[in-house]
């Protein structure tokens, strides 16, 4: 350690050694010195509260991963681990029961559809500390072989974590998806027509760097091209003195509810029918109504940002040559392509939310 103490990783592993051998006190101040030499990394503190933790000091070990969470906003498992320990789990105020929703007498089918979401649902909690976790909950049912192929693999996003996967059987039943390494989408067990299918999970979100600040999360669609909606509703909650702004597309929205600690946004449509694609349409950002929500640094700091980024590009001694934007794009042959058969720009919304205003 005296030849080479400026690296995280060898205190580190000098504190899984003393940790395995029960010397706590070492381990601590192996983790302390890893902190010192990476004051902005999270790693060191997120190991020092599994140490406090294995030690019963569960006091110490929630402080020790505020500290990380301080570092690293956007840690949905550090932010989760907390929240359980005060037992408050991230946006449980957006809870809603997917078994008693699929087994609702009262709820209208479509006609003519293959299947119907019952609950098209997005909540935003954003903290103090800038960070935020986002929910995705649907809950659809099945209503002949068409539906079971749309809905039978369910795309989960990588950073990702499952709060309910799982089809619900007309007699209460649930089937969980087994977890396949390498398998990027989980199938539904068992899904049959008449089936209701329930997804609903969490993301954790950080806030941008020093040279943008602020928070922006991704675009809410309120309608499918396919399948008909009985309720959409996003929901964003956030400390009060933060100056949040909505920004709409396609639909009126109201400006944030604000009280005393506490301010609160939610938006709900009902029996929205689908859009189905047409041929040479815009993109879906352009003809869907969806909203975003962000604070923060707006167009005059991308602008800066953007020249900052421009000169760094252009600094003295940087390798200079034809960069592939400027440079034609060309056929087999060598020959430069025609223009009519480059590739368009579409929309979407992460082009939407890098354009955005916040």
């Amino acid at each position: 350690m005296r030849s080479r103490p400026a690296q995280p990783a060898r205190w580190f592993s000098l504190a899984e050694i003393q940790a395995a051998r029960k010397e706590i006190e070492p381990a601590k101040g192996s983790l302390e010195k890893a902190a010192q030499v990476a004051p902005r990394s999270a790693e060191p503190w997120r190991r020092l509260a599994g140490v406090l933790e294995g030690n019963g000091e569960d006091e110490a070990a929630t402080n020790a991963r505020g500290r990380a969470l301080s570092l690293s906003p956007g840690d949905l498992q550090l932010r989760r681990q907390i929240a359980l320990t005060r037992g408050s789990p991230p946006l449980a105020w957006a809870d809603r029961d997917g078994l008693a929703l699929a087994s609702d007498p009262a709820v209208k089918l479509p006609k003519g559809a293959s299947a119907v979401r019952l609950l098209d649902q997005g909540a935003v909690e954003i903290y103090p500390d800038g960070g935020a976790v986002e929910r995705t909950h649907t809950i659809a049912r099945v209503l002949d072989k068409r539906g079971v192929a749309k809905f039978g693999e369910a795309q989960i996003p990588a950073d990702a974590q499952i709060l309910h996967l799982r089809t619900i059987k007309p007699d209460g039943r649930t089937l969980e998806p087994e977890t396949i390494p390498g398998k990027e989408a989980a199938t539904l067990p068992g899904l049959a027509v008449g089936d209701v299918v329930e997804i609903d999970y969490l993301r954790g979100i950080g806030p941008r760097g020093p040279d943008m600040p602020g928070l922006v999360i991704g675009g809410f669609f309120f309608r499918d091209d396919e399948t008909p909606m009985l309720e959409s509703t996003y929901e964003v909650r956030a400390p009060a003195n933060l100056s949040l702004e909505v920004d709409a597309h396609g639909l009126p929205a109201e400006p944030f509810q604000k009280l005393a600690t506490q301010q609160s946004f939610r938006k709900t449509l009902r029996d929205v029918p689908p859009q189905p694609p047409e041929p040479h349409q815009p993109g879906e950002s352009e003809i869907m109504p969806w909203l975003q929500v962000g604070y923060g640094a707006g167009q005059p700091n991308l602008v800066r940002s953007i020249a900052d980024w421009a000169l760094l590009r252009a600094r003295p001694g940087r390798r200079r040559g034809r960069s592939s934007a400027s440079s034609p794009m060309r056929c087999a042959d060598g020959r430069p392509e025609p223009t009519s058969r480059r590739p368009r720009r579409t929309s979407s919304p992460r082009v939407a939310e890098t354009a955005s205003s916040y």
